[in-house]
């Protein structure tokens, strides 16, 4: 997509099709490297990112997530009695997007299985220092 200076490609990952959008600087072959190196990696060892990258979700989500369930009047779930936990969380999200910056940082996009009312799961990380930030999109 020469107009958004983007590569966007549907993949297999994790046995589904999970959509690919490579942010390019157009003019920068050097920039179509990193991020297709970046992807590869990521690809390479999907099973341990998967992990990592769904417990930094759970880790700053889960609490927030049972402040929702609490303000639910559409379920009768009782967040006191049966919180959503954090392995409960990290199973529930469901992986949508991988997108690659042209600096190499990573934005990972999940479904939030109606925790956060429809709103998305992000988790932002980078290859050497790994998940470094998780959040809710509206």
């Amino acid at each position: 997509d020469r107009e958004r200076s983007m590569f966007n490609r549907t993949v297999p990952l994790m046995v589904k099709d999970v959509q690919i959008l490579l942010d390019v600087e157009i003019e920068k072959k050097a920039s179509w490297t990193r991020v297709t190196n970046v992807m590869k990696k990521l690809v390479a060892d999907q099973e341990s990112w998967d992990k990592s990258l769904r417990a930094m979700a759970a880790q700053k989500l889960t609490a927030q997530a049972n402040e929702w369930l609490a303000d639910n009047d559409q379920t009768d779930r009782d967040p006191e009695k049966d919180p959503i936990t954090k392995d409960e969380f990290a199973r529930r999200i469901l992986l949508t997007e991988f997108s690659v910056s042209p600096g190499g940082r990573f934005t990972v996009w999940y479904e939030d299985d109606d925790m956060f009312w429809g709103h998305g799961v992000t988790v932002d990380g980078a290859l050497k220092k790994g998940p470094i930030d998780a959040d809710i999109q509206g």
